[in-house]
Formats: C-alpha cells, structure tokens, sequence
C-alpha cells in the first residue's frame, strides 16, 4: 500500500471491498498514510472506519421477522471473509438467541452475495421442503432478496403470502418492486457509494 501510495503520489486512500485477513489491513496498523475504510474495521494512528452498526442492524431485521410469526428461519449468507457478513451473523444469532428461537428451526443458505447463487440455492431448498420448514429467508443483502423472491414466484409460491423475504442495503430500486422487501436502509449514499 505506502509503494502504490508513493509511486502515484497519494496523499492518502479511501479502500472498500477488502476481506478480513487482507495484507493492507496489516499495512495499515503502522501507516503513515491516512487511510478510510469503507465496511471494515481498520486500526492505526492514521486509520478511520465509515461503518454500519451490522450487529445491532441485522439483530433489528431479524426481530422484526420474527415479530411477524416467523419461528421457522432461512439465513441467506454473505461472503464468510467479509466483515460486514461476520457481524450480521452475531446480529441473527444474538436475535434467535434472545427470542428462544430453536436452532433447529434455522437454516443457513451460503450465497457469497451472489444473487444467481441465492436465486438457486432458494430455488432447490423449496423444492425439496416446499412451506414444511423455513418460510422467511432473512438475505444479508438486498440483491440476494430480490433473488431469493424470483425463486419463490418461480417455484409457483407468492412472496408476501407464502414466504417472506428481507434484504439489507436500503436499495432505492426496492422501491419498485412489489410486493415490498422489507430492508435495513445503510443510507450508502451517505456511507460513501
């Protein structure tokens, strides 16, 4: 990072998209340049994080979920090495765990934030348990609700009726789908995207 910084004459970065255990996390810690990261955590003197609360986030959309009846769960998961995945995970099992939601009662569905992975991973779990087990696919990302809702209404099943879908993001296009994904609005405009 200070080489890349050096060579085009950077003053300072602001870096996005990088997973845990990333080399330049490490740079970081002991960097003269000032750095931002956007949805990962970094530390060190010239260090500064523009960050969602995810925990606490994901923990509300979940509640929320499970407020509208829902006992039976379907976690549509992020990237494993992403940040913001390990944090909306402590938020869902802080949720289940404090609403005495069986564990048993929970399916986790890995979609990496790949909406054609969500879109088939959705797609094969309703065929093989049609409405027997989870009816709420609670996606960490607004992308993957979207598809998550194709795959519902491609499976002959209505989103909104049979199964219920959220997303995380706050997407403005959202807005123009029906029937409405609830989501966890980011305000990402603000956060810097």
């Amino acid at each position: 990072l200070c080489d890349f910084c050096d060579e085009y004459s950077l003053s300072g970065v602001i870096l996005a998209g990088l997973k845990l255990g990333d080399a330049y996390i490490d740079e970081i810690k002991n960097s003269d340049i000032p750095c931002v990261g956007i949805d990962i955590r970094l530390k060190g003197k010239m260090a500064a994080s523009v960050l969602t609360d995810e925990v606490k986030a994901f923990k509300e959309i979940t509640d929320y979920v499970i407020d509208k009846g829902f006992e039976k769960l379907v976690l549509i998961k992020g990237k494993d090495e992403a940040e913001v995945t390990t944090d909306r995970f402590k938020g869902f099992k802080k949720a289940i765990r404090e609403r005495g939601v069986s564990k048993e009662n929970i399916d986790i569905l890995g979609c990496k934030f790949d909406e054609e992975l969500a879109y088939k991973d959705v797609l094969s779990y309703i065929k093989k348990y049609k409405k027997t087990k989870g009816r709420a696919f609670v996606c960490m990302s607004d992308l993957m609700a979207i598809a998550a809702m194709r795959a519902v209404e491609d499976s002959g099943y209505k989103a909104g009726e049979d199964f219920f879908v959220t997303g995380f993001d706050g997407m403005q296009f959202l807005n123009y789908i029906r029937p409405r994904i609830a989501t966890i609005d980011q305000n990402m405009r603000k956060k810097g995207y």
